[in-house]
């Protein structure tokens, strides 16, 4: 039977790097899939009514077992060298014979690997042999981008548990890109996930942002919980009835303001000056800043009844500097997102010169400002990989 499978790892529509593996021996192909990267393809093949299929496919590497079909493996080497040029082929078997070693390597191998073969050895050669080295670890949404793969995942599940119910309120911290309205948004959908109460609890799905910057005492007050009489102007708060609240820029927040905000989160009701009026309020509270990233600034900047809520509950964002190991995976991402959306764009992986460049660059604009840089170069690349020349990068000189 003909059995020429493809496996696919990774979002949709942005495989990056294309493995063909040519084996008889199924187990090998269970292992394959079971461990290369999550933005890889593997395309299959078991027997030699299979092969008509080479044609119409473009691997990044091939793997050939020599004993395929009973040894015709070794007499298929010259033939898919002309076939698949200049895709690296590396062959697999169980022998160690070095005469046999020798002559596939004459032949045009790029390397012979002996079963079994160890997880490490074989993804140290995709990266090697292929030219790239595909992350170990993939992002796969816009919350791991955000989050990346540290202790900051593990808190922001905790945060989360405790965000769904009224009144909560936490803290995130980071600097301008590096995410923290993103989060914020999850933080929110967390509420009316399928885990989640928010629609048992009649909780209404309204994500509401809202900054004090430039403002006043009046101005804030004014915005955040309107006013009553004749004039009477509604707040940002009035009508959320349940939904998420964030408020951008949070240190500039006036003390008085501060000081209502965390009596109405305890009281669950929100007074009216004069009038007596009295109104039920239902929210959660999410505060921003890109500066209250330590205990310390946290203390002098909210009150006591804000800052004890918000200590327990705070999550700082690293900045792109911060983050060397997720780099690649973070490049990887926006190169996947903008081939999700243009597939015709030939790109599908970064040269070495070129991630030397982006490891070298220190992104004062963080996630947005790599977003538009790698974006603009899957544009400029014209063939497979984008190079170095590909990355347009502001006061860097390397």
């Amino acid at each position: 039977n003909t059995y020429c499978a493809q496996v696919y790892r990774g979002n949709q529509g942005g495989i990056v790097f294309s493995i063909l593996c040519i084996d008889d021996d199924s187990e090998t192909h269970d292992y394959l899939n079971l461990i290369i990267p999550g933005n890889c393809c593997l395309e299959s093949i078991r027997d030699m009514a299979g092969l008509q299929d080479i044609p119409r496919l473009e691997p990044d590497l091939a793997f050939l077992d020599i004993d395929f079909c009973m040894g015709s493996g070794r007499r298929l080497l010259s033939w898919l060298r002309e076939a698949l040029h200049p895709v690296p082929i590396i062959i697999l078997s169980h022998s160690q014979e070095v005469t046999g070693v020798v002559s596939c390597l004459k032949e045009g191998a790029a390397d012979y690997l002996v079963k079994p073969i160890s997880r490490q050895l074989l993804l140290g050669k995709i990266g090697s042999i292929g030219k790239i080295r595909p992350p170990e670890r993939f992002f796969r949404t816009e919350l791991d981008l955000v989050l990346g793969f540290g202790r900051n995942v593990s808190r922001f599940r905790s945060i989360a548990m405790q965000f769904g119910t009224t009144g909560a309120c936490c803290l995130v911290t980071g600097e301008t890109g590096s995410g923290k309205y993103q989060l914020a948004q999850q933080l929110h959908a967390q509420v009316f996930s399928d885990a989640g109460r928010g629609y048992s609890e009649g909780l209404r799905d309204r994500f509401l942002p809202w900054s004090p910057r430039g403002q006043g005492l009046e101005s804030q007050e004014r915005g955040l919980f309107g006013t009553t009489g004749s004039s009477h102007v509604r707040g940002v708060i009035d009508g959320l009835d349940g939904g998420t609240l964030m408020i951008e820029d949070a240190e500039c927040l006036h003390p008085d303001i501060q000081l209502r905000l965390a009596t109405i989160l305890e009281r669950g009701f929100m007074d009216y000056g004069q009038s007596g009026r009295r109104v039920p309020v239902r929210l959660r509270l999410i505060l921003s800043s890109a500066k209250c990233n330590s205990a310390e600034l946290i203390t002098s900047v909210f009150c006591r009844k804000l800052s004890g809520e918000v200590a327990r509950k705070r999550m700082d964002l690293r900045s792109l500097r911060d983050r060397q190991t997720d780099l690649i995976a973070i490049a990887w991402y926006f190169m996947e997102m903008v081939i999700r959306y243009m597939p015709d764009i030939s790109c599908r992986s970064f040269s070495p010169p070129a991630m030397e460049k982006i490891f070298a660059y220190p992104w004062p604009g963080n996630l947005p400002e790599m977003r538009q840089c790698i974006s603009e170069a899957c544009f400029r690349a014209q063939g497979r990989e984008i190079l170095a020349d590909d990355l347009v990068l502001p006061s860097l000189s390397i």
